[in-house]
């Protein structure tokens, strides 16, 4: 089924359930009755500005008229969606505070391995005290 067509029978459907007339419908979002006949057959297309309108000034459900939807299934699979990118943005938290861990961890030896390699007087064989190896003496 065309596109067009299928939602033009859902805003029938919904402006019937409605108990409204095409009249009322085209009064609330500025269209001529005969533009909301046309679009409830597929012969308009819905644009952007109409489809808001629907649902502010009809209370429509947006989500019903483009896919079909109820709106019961569209607001579960947002909320899965929006529970999913929740989880997902938890993950890569964990994964940053990870690496800033191991940064840290790790931090002291970078510092030294940096300064080794530009300052020889660095003893490499002693083991690191107090976050520093001491400098050679003899």
């Amino acid at each position: 089924m065309d596109l067009d067509k299928a939602i033009g029978e859902r805003i029938a459907n919904e402006r019937t359930r409605l108990g409204l007339k095409q009249r009322e419908v085209a009064e609330a979002v500025g269209l001529t009755t005969g533009q909301v006949g046309k679009m409830e057959v597929g012969l308009r297309k819905l644009t952007i500005p109409i489809l808001a309108l629907l649902h502010d000034k009809l209370n429509m459900s947006i989500g019903y008229l483009v896919t079909g939807e109820s709106s019961e299934l569209v607001k579960q699979d947002s909320s899965i969606t929006a529970i999913e990118k929740v989880k997902k943005l938890q993950d890569e938290l964990i994964k940053k505070d990870e690496e800033i861990n191991w940064l840290k961890e790790h931090a002291r030896d970078l510092a030294f391995i940096l300064k080794s390699q530009s300052d020889p007087d660095v003893d490499t064989s002693k083991p690191i005290k107090k976050g520093r190896r001491q400098k050679n003496t003899a």
